[in-house]
Parts: C-alpha cells; sequence; structure tokens
C-alpha cells in the first residue's frame, strides 16, 4: 500500500514540473532539487 503512494505521488510530481516546464517556469535547479530528494528518498527502500 505504501509503495503504491509513493508511485502516485511520484506521478504528480512528475506531471507538475512536465507542466512547469511547458509553461516556461520551470528553472534547472527545481528539477535538480526533486532528483536529489526522491533519490535520497527511494534509498532506504532499497538497501
Amino acid at each position: 500500500m505504501r509503495a503504491q503512494r509513493v508511485r502516485d505521488a511520484e506521478n504528480r510530481i512528475e506531471m507538475q514540473i512536465a507542466k512547469w516546464t511547458a509553461e516556461g517556469t520551470v528553472k534547472s535547479s527545481v528539477a535538480a532539487e526533486y532528483s536529489v530528494t526522491w533519490g535520497i528518498r527511494q534509498l532506504p527502500e532499497i538497501c
């Protein structure tokens, strides 16, 4: 159940970033911050 919620949240974030990118409002630092945060968040589940 938790894994499904994580996937749903990831999909919502990715869709929001895609929307911001299409609108030209996203800056590369936002996407980089998301990637770093998401990678760190997933690390404990992988180990």
